[in-house]
């Protein structure tokens, strides 16, 4: 009975840690794209209205590769997050495309309308970029966290499922027994 049990579930087991592979591949790129310090960085930067032209680049990488990759992940927290994040991030790009350009006197920076324009307007357009700064950051950190999170290991999975197979099997508790020392020594 345990072995028909463990071919039941095992290849439930492996599509699990197939997408956990997958999750935590996919995180690690976007990660060595969008490295946290120079992320910081690029938003200190942004509260004061401008920034270095070479700063774009992680940036282009970024929706460069989410171009050509499956833009999902299996966890359901890392998937809303990383929406979150993406939405965020694109929203921050649309500003930044629209309303940056470059300084005439030093070509390596662009910042908020370096051309002059009415004081209300510039303070207009400077509090949107804040709130958008905010919202991006925000949407990074969780997205971030919910990335290095600890995925659910195998036990906790196993456990859960065996928790289900009690309320359907009378007398399983042998069965769940030899299951948790079968994956415990393997």
């Amino acid at each position: 009975m345990t072995d028909s049990i463990l071919k039941i579930i095992a290849p439930w087991i492996a599509r699990e840690n197939e997408q956990k592979k997958a999750d935590e591949e996919k995180f690690s790129e976007i990660i060595n794209i969008l490295k946290p310090e120079e992320i910081n960085s690029w938003c200190d930067d942004l509260w004061n209205a401008s920034y270095r032209r070479e700063k774009n680049i992680p940036m282009d990488n970024y929706f460069d590769f989410i171009n050509k990759q499956d833009s999902y992940f299996f966890r359901k927290n890392l998937a809303k997050n990383y929406e979150l994040f993406n939405k965020s991030f694109s929203e921050l790009r649309k500003f930044l495309l629209v309303n940056f350009f470059s300084n005439e006197n030093n070509r390596d920076f662009v910042g908020l309308y370096y051309e002059k324009i009415s004081d209300d307007l510039y303070t207009e357009k400077l509090e949107n970029l804040k709130k958008l700064v905010s919202e991006f950051q925000e949407s990074y950190r969780k997205f971030v966290i919910s990335g290095r999170e600890k995925y659910i290991g195998k036990f906790t999975t196993i456990i859960s499922l065996l928790l289900l197979v009690t309320v359907v099997t009378p007398g399983v508790m042998w069965i769940i027994q030899e299951i948790i020392l079968y994956f415990r020594f393997n």
